[in-house]
Order: C-alpha cells, then sequence, then structure tokens
C-alpha cells in the first residue's frame, strides 16, 4: 500500500487506487499522513476540517471517519490508525509515503559527490512522484495542511536544483537547459533555476543564447518587483560574456 500526497492524496495498492470516501474524510486522513506519526488532538482535527464554525456533531463525525479508514486501511495491510490519549495517531512507514521517499533522497543528494549517477538516477525517479501541488485542494481550507504543502513543494524544487547540479556535474547540459527552460516559466522568480539555465546553455555552446536568458531575468525583476539581480547572477553573466574557460565542463 502506497500513500501518495505529492499532489491530491491517494492510495494505491498495485495499480489500483484504494476510494477514500467523501472530501471530509479524505481530509481526516490527510491530516493524520501530514503529522508524521506524531498524535493529532481531536480539538486540532475539528478545528482543521471545519474552522471555526464546526457541527455540533463535529467529534461523533471524526469517530465515524476513523472508523471507516480503519475497515478500508486493514483490508488491505496492517497500517493503522491507533487511539492515543485526546488524540489520534497514524502509523505509517517512511516507504510507503512518497514524501517521505522525496525527502530522504534529497538529504542523501544534498550529501553526495559530484558525478554520482546512482544518486542522479533515484533523485530523478523521486522527482517524477511529483504530481502537483501537494495535498491538492484538501489544503485549502485547513492551516496544517497548507503548511505542510508549502513545505513539500519547497522540497521538489530543492530536489530539482540538486537533480540539475547533478546532471551539470555529469555532463547532461542539454537536459538540464530543457528543464530549466520549463522550471524558469513556473517559477519566475527563483534564481537558481536561471542561473543553471544560463551556466547549461554556454556549456552547449549556446552563449548568446545564455546571455539573453540573463538579459530576460534582469528586465522581468525590474518590471515586476523593481530589484536587481543578486550579485552571483551578475557575475555569472560577466563570466558568460567574457568566455571564462573555467565555467566549461570536464569530464
Amino acid at each position: 500500500m502506497r500513500f501518495e500526497v505529492l499532489g491530491p492524496l491517494q492510495v494505491t495498492v498495485g495499480e489500483q487506487q484504494l476510494p477514500l470516501g467523501g472530501s471530509m474524510q479524505r481530509k481526516l486522513l490527510a491530516l493524520l499522513v501530514a503529522a508524521g506519526n506524531q498524535p493529532v488532538s481531536v480539538d486540532r482535527l475539528v478545528d482543521e476540517m471545519w474552522g471555526d464554525e464546526p457541527p455540533p456533531s463535529a467529534v461523533h463525525l471524526i469517530q465515524v471517519y476513523v472508523s471507516r479508514l480503519r475497515g478500508l486501511l486493514a483490508a488491505e495491510g496492517a497500517h493503522q490508525i491507533r487511539r492515543d490519549g485526546p488524540a489520534y495517531v497514524f502509523e505509517l512507514a517512511v516507504g510507503d509515503l512518497d514524501s517521505a521517499v522525496l525527502e530522504r533522497l534529497v538529504e542523501t543528494a544534498a550529501t553526495t559527490g559530484p558525478t554520482d549517477r546512482a544518486v542522479a538516477e533515484e533523485l530523478a525517479e523521486a522527482v517524477s512522484l511529483y504530481r502537483g501541488r501537494p495535498y491538492g485542494d484538501l489544503a485549502d481550507e485547513s492551516a496544517m495542511l497548507q503548511a505542510e504543502a508549502q513545505r513539500l513543494e519547497d522540497l521538489y524544487l530543492q530536489a530539482r536544483e540538486l537533480l540539475a547540479d547533478l546532471h551539470l556535474d555529469l555532463g547532461r547540459h542539454h537536459d538540464v537547459a530543457a528543464d530549466m527552460e520549463d522550471l524558469t516559466a513556473r517559477y519566475p522568480f527563483r534564481e537558481s533555476f536561471w542561473a543553471q539555465l544560463m551556466l547549461a546553455l554556454y556549456r552547449s555552446g549556446r552563449q548568446a543564447e545564455a546571455l539573453r536568458v540573463y538579459s530576460r531575468l534582469r528586465h522581468q525583476l525590474g518590471e515586476e518587483l523593481g530589484i536587481e539581480t543578486t550579485p552571483a547572477l551578475r557575475d555569472l553573466e560577466e563570466r558568460i560574456l567574457l568566455q571564462d574557460y573555467e565555467l566549461l565542463w570536464e569530464a
């Protein structure tokens, strides 16, 4: 059984998705998963699920949702939602949660040496798990899920940066250039992506395009935010302009 939160919440067994019930029942499961094996009080669950105007039967509804989820999950494996005093805990193994897999591989990639092909391949596989906004629309009205969704999106972007660095170290400049063209369009104010795009283009023999990328970013930052590019990006532009041989890749 696999729990997938890097996109709309879904639980799969093999190739089949489990029916998780209505939106409130799915939201309860999302809250328990997001807690990361830590207890979540019933009061907190009520607040996250209904906000300032919970129904009079809120506590009873949570009990009903927990009972249904227990039956659904117990039928497919050993996962369980257990009561811990005035709270619930969802026991979940790290390997069964896609975001935990991504987090582990990001930590590995952040400490690995350059040109580690095995780590690059594992990180690329982990990045492919990302299907969109974590937890999907379940995070719209829950502070807890919103915070976790933002954390996971930041983790995904960090993974993309690390993966691009690994690919640049491995000489995969054309692949990085294609990836960064897409990512700079989706995240136009994340300057690290622009730096990686410029370097990938330069190493691909496309110096003029790399310089145009910098001009585009500088204009965009000035027009929309009224700020300048960072000193590191300005230095990279100057080095590309001067055809600094130290920027070139060597096997």
